[in-house]
């Protein structure tokens, strides 16, 4: 008996796992889990379509962004709780911490 198994992906498999890869990469989810594991496969791709993955990636979290930061007046913090506040604000924080880790992928290459 082998001390170890060793798995191919069929092809399918790998045009599986290639848009998995992509999708993660090109969506914003709290849970940021998914897209840390994709990162660690980012060198599935070559470098120009890590760089164009990454550039989108940071494309969407900078609308979102943008998005979130529109909720965010001295007007809406006097009608929400204090606690929805807090939130959306850490929120920002998330999506902030998102484009810092992006840009820092993006230097990497």
């Amino acid at each position: 008996m082998p001390d170890h198994t060793v798995y191919s992906l069929s092809d399918k498999g790998k045009d599986e796992f290639i848009a998995t890869l992509k999708t993660s990469v090109l969506q914003f989810n709290y849970d940021t889990n998914l897209f840390s594991i994709a990162a660690f496969f980012l060198n599935t791709f070559t470098p120009e379509e890590q760089q164009e993955l990454l550039q989108e990636r940071l494309t969407i979290l900078q609308k979102y962004r943008t998005g979130i930061g529109k909720q965010v007046n001295p007007l809406w913090e006097n009608e929400v709780s204090a606690t929805h506040f807090a939130n959306v604000k850490r929120m920002i924080d998330l999506v902030d911490a998102e484009i810092t880790g992006t840009n820092r992928l993006l230097e990497s290459l």
